[in-house]
Order: structure tokens, then C-alpha cells, then sequence
């Protein structure tokens, strides 16, 4: 099993916890000039808290939940070309995922 994190609004949360992650191409990505609907992620917990204040607090403010992702070994997750990055192209379904913070 893999596992990885997710951080998102926490005004997203239910929804996720209901629906699973969805691939999207969210308001942060589109600004940021992605133009892949996927689902971001972080290999540990560390560069999560390491990417939040530099990546997705300036954007989104401070209110956001970690989500705790537990992955089979074969779920399609791959690194970006980068050691701090995950993304699917699938959708992360609702029973792999818990509210970690």
C-alpha cells in the first residue's frame, strides 16, 4: 500500500470524503497554467507541510485539511519528474481517504 497526501480547502472535505479526489484542473492549477485534469498529491507528510505555506496557503489562505491517502501498490499514482509531487489521472475513490489534519 501506498500512501500519500492530499491538501485541499477544508471546505471541501465532505465532498471528498463522499465522492473521492476528482482529476480536475482546479482554480490553482489553471493559474498556475496546467492544462492535465489530475490529482495532486504529496509522497509524505513532511513535504506537505513543507509545500503549504509556499504553494497553496498564498492561493488558497490558511483554513486547509490534510487528507491521509492509503493507495493500493497498484493504483495508477505517478511522481511528476519531481521527488514532492504525485498525481492520478484517475479518481482517488472515498474509501482510500481520511481526514488526516
Amino acid at each position: 500500500m501506498k500512501i500519500a497526501y492530499h491538501v485541499t480547502p477544508r471546505s471541501n472535505v465532505d465532498a471528498i470524503l463522499r465522492e473521492g479526489l476528482k482529476p480536475a484542473i482546479g482554480s490553482y492549477a489553471s493559474e498556475m497554467g496546467e492544462t492535465k485534469a489530475l490529482v495532486w498529491c504529496f509522497p509524505c507528510l513532511e513535504d506537505a507541510y513543507e509545500m503549504m505555506p509556499v504553494w497553496l496557503e498564498p492561493f488558497y489562505g490558511d483554513d486547509l485539511a490534510i487528507l491521509e491517502l492509503r493507495i493500493p501498490e497498484d493504483f495508477p499514482v505517478d511522481y511528476t519528474g519531481s521527488d514532492y509531487e504525485l498525481v492520478s489521472a484517475v479518481t482517488i475513490p472515498a474509501e482510500y481517504i481520511s481526514l488526516y489534519a
